[in-house]
């Protein structure tokens, strides 16, 4: 699994605006290094993962250094924030998000190819 890590809220607003502009997806991966519940699921996301990282590029935040990033992200989604948290974008929109237990690599590729066809 290739990712980027997002450092800056201008990183964050920069790769959400390109998302925007070229009408695809984007997933971001919201992880803290203190959750246990976290760790797991960055484990079994890393171990599970099947979208091509070209297409649909995977972006990964370290809550613990970066609170603003998540303040943000929070704010442009207008998806309240929770950690381990993931969400998918297409076009700049939230298309699915996820946290805790409930992230799964597999229903992301499903929901994927569902917005691929609509």
């Amino acid at each position: 699994m290739n990712y980027f890590e997002l450092h800056t809220v201008e990183d964050w607003r920069s790769v959400l605006n390109e998302t925007t502009k070229n009408k695809g997806f984007m997933v971001v991966f919201k992880h803290s290094t203190r959750c246990f519940t976290s760790m797991m699921a960055w484990r079994t996301l890393k171990k599970e993962w099947s979208l091509d990282s070209n297409e649909y590029p995977f972006y990964f935040l370290d809550l613990i250094r970066h609170r603003d990033i998540s303040r943000d992200i929070s704010e442009k989604s207008g998806i309240r924030h929770e950690s381990p948290q993931i969400l998918v974008f297409k076009d700049g929109r939230v298309i699915h998000n996820e946290s805790h237990s409930g992230i799964d690599a597999q229903e992301i590729a499903q929901v994927v190819q569902k917005h691929l066809v609509a």
